[in-house]
């Protein structure tokens, strides 16, 4: 399954380097890879089967592809939580299971996963303090989504487009290398969408973006669009 980008230099018709001296200068310049990956749960029942994906260092990359075809779990092989089957994954040069790019890999995965009965100002603390993050920052973040009248709420009481604001936010705070992101607009008001928007392509004039979602909204500008299956 060939979902792979090429980047510019790569058609330049530049001179070859050593396959060391390649593979090195690869793994620097994208901000993630797979090469004939197998993806699943089960080494006999692949979710996906020989994947070749790249992600620029720099730019939004959307993917897209049909319901149940595997977009999910290829997140959490780049988080580091699923090795592959079989084949080869990189994220900024590393093993994605390597705990040194949990500093520069933010994932927000598509499910909201917060506790019913902290606050979302409690969310935002200990995010940033895991992160050595400003929380500052964040809460004004979260202003700009609208949910300066949900902070000091409980989780349990936030609708699912609010729990939504506030799990991109969280899952997000200080700065990082690569940022996936799995349908993060589902649920979400076309202000908040917008506010997303803006700071995906911020993001993405110095790191990796990967957006998995069906629809791209319309102020969403990508650098690379591809499909799976």
């Amino acid at each position: 399954m060939d979902v792979q980008l090429t980047s510019e230099a790569d058609r330049s018709g530049g001179p070859m380097s050593s396959p060391a001296g390649a593979r090195a200068d690869r793994d620097t310049q994208v901000g993630a890879h797979l090469r004939g990956a197998s993806i699943g749960y089960a080494a006999d029942h692949p979710v996906l089967s020989d994947v070749d994906l790249t992600v620029p260092a720099r730019g939004v990359t959307r993917l897209g592809g049909r319901n149940g075809v595997g977009k999910s779990t290829l997140v959490e092989v780049l988080s580091g939580y699923l090795p592959v089957l079989q084949g080869e994954a990189r994220v900024l040069g590393r093993d994605p299971g390597d705990e040194a790019l949990r500093a520069s890999r933010r994932v927000v995965r598509t499910r909201p996963a917060l506790y019913p009965f902290m606050t979302v100002r409690d969310h935002l603390a200990v995010a940033c303090r895991a992160r050595g993050a400003d929380r500052s920052v964040a809460e004004e973040r979260a202003g700009l989504l609208g949910l300066d009248p949900w902070l000091d709420e409980n989780a349990s009481t936030l609708s699912s487009g609010t729990a939504k604001k506030a799990w991109h936010v969280l899952s997000t705070v200080g700065e990082a290398q690569l940022y996936v992101l799995d349908e993060p607009f589902n649920a979400v008001d076309e202000a908040g969408v917008q506010v997303m928007v803006d700071e995906i392509h911020a993001w993405g004039r110095s790191a990796a973006v990967l957006v998995i979602c069906h629809t791209v909204p319309a102020p969403l500008r990508l650098d690379h669009d591809r499909a799976l299956g």
